[in-house]
Formats: structure tokens, C-alpha cells, sequence
């Protein structure tokens, strides 16, 4: 746009200093100038151009016109041309600067891609890219199989000279101003590339628009080849969902040439990126990437729509997002593991900032690949709502989409989203640059056929994860066979599990926590490996209906779980499965923390309570145990089961109530527990009842009438 205004501007000067022979007026002139009238008359026109591509105007009126050959009219103020490939008869020498054209189409014997150009004798004919600013001596005999070269520059005859038509745009230009045809036949890659590199912020009207795989690109993985090259400010709208489409062509990718690609792949610092309104159609099932599948090995090759990779090692740069947004657009078909890649590093970089993913829709993707995550949200930042990820089957794991999304960053947020049928909802994990912290994941809604919300943490990406929260979404595992080997643990809606590094201060509340599955699962586990720590975890108000096991602390796990607060949930409905014959409300074991278990309610549904609360193990010992208000349904098999070691103190009446003398933990002076089950004793008419222990000294003893005492209490009997 700046070519047109710097245009108007010098045309402007001349009226204003008295130039031409009508100084003063603003009137038009047979000179060939483009006067301040005809300019804002052609830009009035834009808005038809830009929301066609083409010209809005019936045959011009001839009846005065002189006709100097077969397809260019002169008429007294503009030269109408049939096409772009028309321009190459114009003989300059003849011609004024500024003087208009109206060209009616791009290709010959259509109707799209025309414009209004104006001739600018000065333009270097280097700056010719086919669309904006075209050459008269580039040639093109206006068919598809030639466009690239034209597009390109190729065979202008006078590279070091000037004379170039420039075209009138508002303020975007369409891809088929281009030569882009979106007839769903003609390979459009190329003028699509050359529309996105001019710059200016393109739309493309609606139509399904054929890429290949024709350019070459290395990324963080390493070489790869691609549809288009993304670059900084790229802006794209299509005409919405369904209408306009950038789809793959058939067999780009094969089993006997299975290839890593992408759509649309960066490698470098993107700042600003806009797309809205397309439908990214990868055409998996006629590109195929796991040669192998009938023996069940299927590739991890990425295939995404937008894909963003790049180390300085690799590309120079650091390649990331700035200050993004991708909305309302659709992602389908993908055979591989990604659809939209925020960020992609092999080694500690600089990450992606600010960056928004909102009202998308993912369908059918990782259909030949034993791995998927839709959305890499490889930085800090970034929000993704409001989205559906969807697969028509329910996911195994393998031939079809494993995440909905991974989150490696700080601030991210991933809320009032759409998963079904995927084997998860979202990873929540580190980078290799720093830990990740202030993440949320709220107010979705999870169908997923093994986890729901889970921490991922191994090296190098263990850093560590903090300020997490987890909050009022609803979670339903359901029946499905998982077939990827990497899966095998059990079935689990919240898996807060540190691998490696530590996992701080996660909140995780407000959910509906459903499972219909009836093999082994979980509804939230707190655990960690020997490599790592959970500290500070809080599970309040949430609802937990058909599991096996409700809400377990470490579960055989090496590492530590400190200051681990459970209290105010519902789990209801319990059901054994085909692997865990009997059922648990709450479960604690291991060497832990410090634990806090309060009013929660256990029981009650069609299923069955077989062990309310079990807090123990062979290896069990806490710092501190708060066990007070809990309720386990009268019909449960084992209501509490208490007989772990607490190498600090006990507090709440569920934790100093005993069915015997103490027999574990340590104690104070003056400490008191009850008896569970008061006992009468002694003879009439001097009965008592012992209704538990008074501590008389410090340590872990438990010798009657040396360390404790019993309380009694006179019956009266």
C-alpha cells in the first residue's frame, strides 16, 4: 500500500505547486496522470475486488473506444485488459505514467484474480512478483504449467530496467490476485507462497486450494519438506471452516516414500502470525507416513498444519511465536504426530510468547502414526479455549490421536475446551529452558480413553512444575483398549506424578471425575518417582463416580509426596474391575509428608465400598497425619484401616482413634487417643469403661502402664 500512497502523495504535490495544466483543480486530465479524483474513485472499488478477487463490472461501454488490438481497449482515461497474462502486449513507450488499467481476471477466460493496476514507469522490474507489481516483460502465455516461472521473474528480458504495472489494493490482497485457483484440481502452492511472501495480509475466498510437498526446510528435527514457508507477519483469512481449504494432494507422502512434513513449517522468530477462517485438510489417508503398520510399527513423524521448529544450531534462530493468534480454523486428517507446533527445541532456546489458539476444531488426526499431540504449546503464554479436538473412534493409542494438547511452558492455559475420543486430555510439562509455572487447566470437558489430565516430567524437560490448577472440568474415562506399549499404566483421570524435578503446589478442584472402563484405573493419584517430589497438593470438592480406587498418595511409587491435603470430596459409585477385585475410597502409602484428610463423604451408589480408607503399607511413614471428619458408608467392608507410622504428630479425632493400644507412631507427653470401640471392665458396682491411652512419655514405645495409660470412666454399675 505504501507504493500506492507515495504515488498519490507526489500526484497530490503537483495539483498543490501548479503543475500540469489544470494546477489547482481536481479535475481529470487526458495527460495520463492519475488525478486525486480517478485514484479515490479506483480505491472506492476495492471492496468488490477484495471480496471476489475479481472485478465487478459489466462489458465497458465501446461505442467512443479506440481498439488498438485484440485484447486491450483504450478509452479516454483507462485500458481495460481480458487477463494478467494481456499485460505482456503493453509497449510502454506509448504509455503515461499513472495511467490506469482495469484487468478483469488473472488466468485468461476466468473471472477471479482480476484488479486495477496503474503504470509506474520508475518501478524497478526486479520488484516484479506477478501479483502487486508485474513486469511488462515477463513473459507468460497465461497457463497453469507456466505461472511459477512467472511468479518468479523467470525470462524478463530487461532485469536491470523499470516500467512495472503496480496494482490497487485496500488492505488485503486475495490469494488469487496471485493466480491461486482453489478449484480443488490446480496445484495453488506456489502462488500461494508468492502472495505470503509480498507481506500484506492476504484472504482467500472460499474454495479448496491443492499444495504439495515442494519445498525444503530444516527444522529442530532436522531436514523436512513443507507446503509453505511461514514468515514474520504472515496473515491469513479464509472464507471460514469447511469453505476455504488448503488440502494436501494425494500420495505427496507413501509407503514407499514415507516422509516428515508439514503444511505450513518455520524456522524462524515469527512475530504477529494471524490465521482465521481455513481448514488445514492434511489428507492422511492418501499420505501415508508408517509403512509397517500391519506389524504394529507405526512412525513418529510430525505432519501438522502449522509447524514452528528451529534451534541456532539448526536454523540460525531460535524459531517461536510472538504475539500469535490462530482462530477459528480446523485442522483434519493429519497422519502424523502434530497439528499446531507453537515451538519446537532439541536443546535449551528461547520460547515462544504470547500466543493464542481459540474456536478450532481438530478431527481425525494421528491416523498412521503411534504418536499425537494436536497442540505443542512449546512457550510461555499461550492460550488455548474454546476449541473441539475430536476422533471418530475412541483412540488406542496408536492409528489415532494420543493428546489433545502439551503444555511446556509458564502462564499457559488450556480452558473451556471440547476432547473426545482421545486417549488424553493434556500433558502438563516443562521446557528445556526453564520451569514451567502458573499453569491452568479449567472448564473443559475430557472423553478420553486412558488419562485425563497428567504431569509429564522427564530429561531434559524436568525442571520442575509449580502453581498448577487442575480446576472444574469434567473428566469421563471410558471402555477402550489401549494398544501404544508406552500406555501401560492404569487408566487414571488426574495423574500428578513428577518423574523427574519437583511438582509444587497443585490445586486440583471442582472436577467430575467419571470412569466407565472396568479395568484398572484411578481418579487421582499424587506419587512420585525416586527422581522426583510432588510438595504441596491440594484435592478439594470434587466428585469421583465409578472408579476402583479414588484418591490415592504414593501407590508404590520411590518418591516423596509432602504436604498433601485431601478434603471435601464426593467418591461415590465405586465398581471392582476385572484387575482390582476390591475397591478403595482414599489410599495412602509409602514414605511420605505430612497428609491432611478431612470431610470427605465415601459411599453410596449402585456400587461397592470394600475399603473406605486405607492409610498404611509395609513401608508407610508420614511427618504429620490430620484425619478428622471423614464419612465411609456404613456397608463398606473396612471403613479405615490406620497403621501407618507418623514420625511427627497426630491431630483430628479420626487420626487419635484406635481399635487397640497404639502400636506405631510417635508420641508426646500427654498425648491421648480414643478407643475405637469403648470396653467395659471391672465389677459391680465399680465397672468403667476404657475409652482410650493417656501418653506419660516422648518416643515410639507402646508398653501399657509405662508409656500409656488408660483413660477410664466410671460406669456406675
Amino acid at each position: 500500500m505504501s507504493e500506492i500512497m507515495d504515488h498519490s502523495k507526489q500526484i497530490d504535490g503537483q495539483q498543490r505547486t501548479g503543475t500540469g495544466p489544470d494546477a489547482g483543480a481536481d479535475t481529470d486530465t487526458d495527460k495520463g496522470t492519475l488525478s486525486r479524483r480517478k485514484f479515490l474513485t479506483a480505491i472506492g472499488g476495492l471492496g468488490a475486488v477484495v471480496a471476489t478477487g475479481g472485478l465487478l463490472f459489466n462489458n465497458p461501454q465501446l461505442a467512443s473506444a479506440k481498439k488498438n488490438s485484440e485484447n486491450s481497449i483504450n478509452t479516454e482515461n483507462v485500458i481495460y485488459l481480458n487477463s494478467v497474462a494481456d499485460i505482456q502486449t503493453l509497449d510502454l513507450s506509448t504509455l503515461t505514467d499513472g495511467q490506469q488499467f482495469s484487468v478483469r481476471c488473472f488466468h485468461p477466460n476466468t473471472t477471479i484474480g482480476g484488479g486495477i493496476f496503474y503504470l509506474n514507469k520508475t518501478r524497478a522490474k526486479s520488484a516484479h512478483n506477478g501479483g502487486t507489481i508485474v513486469s511488462t516483460t515477463v513473459p507468460w502465455n497465461g497457463t497453469v504449467a507456466g505461472l511459477p516461472g512467472f511468479l518468479n521473474g523467470t525470462g524478463e528480458t530487461n532485469p536491470t530496467g523499470s516500467g512495472c504495472l503496480v496494482r490497487l489494493y485496500g488492505e488485503r490482497i486475495t490469494s488469487h490476485m496471485f493466480g491461486a485457483r482453489g478449484n480443488s484440481t490446480d496445484d495453488d502452492t506456489t502462488a500461494i507462497q508468492a502472495a505470503i511472501n509480498v507481506g500484506i495480509p492476504l484472504y482467500f475466498p472460499e474454495g479448496t486450494y491443492l499444495l504439495k510437498l515442494s519445498q525444503s526446510i530444516t527444522l529442530a528435527g532436522g531436514p523436512t519438506v513443507c507446503s509453505l514457508i511461514a514468515r514474520d507477519k504472515m496473515n491469513l483469512l479464509g472464507a471460514g471452516i469447511g469453505k476455504t481449504i488448503f488440502k494436501l494432494k494425494d500420495n505427496e507422502s507413501t509407503d514407499s516414500s514415507p516422509k516428515y512434513f508439514n503444511i505450513i513449517a518455520g524456522n524462524t522468530v515469527i512475530n504477529n502470525l494471524y490465521v482465521e477462517g481455513i481448514t488445514f485438510d492434511v489428507n492422511g489417508a492418501n499420505n501415508k507416513i508408517s509403512p509397517n503398520r500391519s506389524s504394529g510399527s507405526y512412525y513418529a513423524f510430525n505432519c501438522a498444519g502449522i509447524f514452528i521448529s528451529g534451534t541456532v544450531a539448526t536454523s540460525g534462530s531460535d524459531a517461536r511465536l510472538y504475539n500469535s493468534k490462530i482462530t477459528n480454523c480446523e485442522f483434519i486428517n493429519s497422519p502424523g504426530v502434530t497439528c499446531i507446533a507453537t515451538g519446537q527445541q532439541e536443546s535449551p532456546g528461547v520460547i515462544s510468547n504470547n500466543v493464542e489458539i481459540s474456536f478450532c476444531r481438530f478431527y481425525n488426526n494421528g491416523i498412521d502414526s503411534s504418536d499425537h499431540s494436536s497442540v505443542y504449546m512449546w512457550g510461555d503464554s499461550i492460550n488455548v479455549h474454546d476449541c473441539v479436538f475430536d476422533h471418530p473412534t475412541v483412540s488406542t493409542g496408536i492409528a489415532g490421536p494420543v493428546v489433545a494438547a502439551e503444555l511446556h511452558g509458564s502462564e499457559n492455559f488450556f480452558t473451556n475446551n471440547i476432547v473426545n475420543n482421545y486417549a488424553q486430555g493434556v500433558w502438563i510439562s516443562g521446557n528445556q529452558k526453564t520451569p514451567s509455572r502458573g499453569i491452568s487447566v479449567t472448564g473443559n470437558s475430557f472423553t478420553v480413553s486412558w488419562f485425563g489430565v497428567g504431569l509429564f516430567s522427564i530429561n531434559p524437560i524436568g525442571l520442575g512444575t509449580s502453581d498448577v490448577l487442575i480446576g472444574n472440568n469434567r473428566i469421563y474415562i471410558i471402555a477402550g483398549e489401549i494398544l501404544n506399549p508406552g500406555m501401560g499404566f492404569p487408566k487414571t483421570a488426574v495423574f500428578l506424578n513428577m518423574q523427574d524435578g519437583g511438582g509444587d503446589r497443585m490445586t486440583v478442584t471442582g472436577n467430575q471425575l467419571y470412569c466407565t472402563d472396568r479395568s484398572s484405573n484411578i481418579a487421582v493419584l499424587v506419587s512420585a518417582a525416586a527422581g522426583g517430589y510432588m510438595r504441596d497438593t491440594l484435592i478439594s470438592d470434587n466428585l469421583v463416580n465409578g472408579f476402583c480406587r479414588g484418591i490415592c498418595v504414593g501407590l508404590g511409587a520411590l518418591g516423596s509426596a509432602y504436604n498433601t491435603t485431601i478434603k471435601s470430596n464426593t467418591i461415590c459409585n465405586l465398581q471392582r474391575t476385572t484387575n482390582l477385585p476390591a475397591t478403595v475410597g482414599i489410599h495412602v502409602s509409602g514414605t511420605q509428608g505430612g497428609v491432611i484428610l478431612s470431610s470427605n463423604d465415601i459411599g453410596g451408589g449402585t456400587g461397592t465400598t470394600d475399603q473406605g480408607i486405607f492409610i498404611g503399607g509395609a513401608t508407610g511413614a508420614l511427618e504429620f497425619l490430620h484425619f478428622e471428619g471423614n464419612r465411609v458408608d456404613a456397608s463398606a467392608s473396612s471403613s479405615i484401616e490406620d497403621s501407618i507410622i507418623v514420625t511427627g504428630r497426630r491431630s483430628g479425632e479420626q487420626a487419635l482413634t484406635f481399635t487397640a493400644l497404639p502400636a506405631q507412631s510417635t508420641w508426646k507427653k500427654g498425648d491421648s487417643v480414643t478407643l475405637a470401640s469403648p470396653i467395659q471392665a471391672g465389677t459391680a458396682p465399680n465397672k468403667y469403661m476404657i475409652v482410650g491411652w493417656q501418653r506419660i512419655t516422648n518416643g515410639t514405645a507402646n508398653v501399657l502402664n509405662t508409656d500409656w495409660l488408660e483413660r477410664r470412666v466410671l460406669t456406675g454399675n
